[in-house]
């Protein structure tokens, strides 16, 4: 997200970790990036996988109560609005 929108943000990596193999911007919506966070957490030794359907939203969707993001439909991230994860 600070790589592609310039957001601000807590953490931080090295440098070398910013480095994209492809030129192309990646699109960052609410499917994107919780299969991307899927991802990590599915490398941890003891996952069995996950036990609801991720809530992934931004701005307006954040304040909807157990949203469930559909990738032909879902929201682009954006650094001006609150995502919840």
């Amino acid at each position: 997200m600070q790589k592609v929108y310039g957001a601000a943000g807590f953490f931080t990596e090295p440098e070398e970790t910013h480095k994209r193999k492809h030129q192309e911007t990646e699109k960052l919506t609410e499917v994107s990036v919780s299969d991307k966070l899927e991802s990590f957490r599915a490398k941890k030794e003891h996952f069995k996988g996950l036990s609801f359907p991720t809530i992934s939203s931004v701005g307006p969707n954040a304040s909807i109560i157990h949203y469930e993001p559909e990738a032909g439909t879902c929201a682009e991230l954006d650094a001006d609005s609150i995502y919840v994860f």
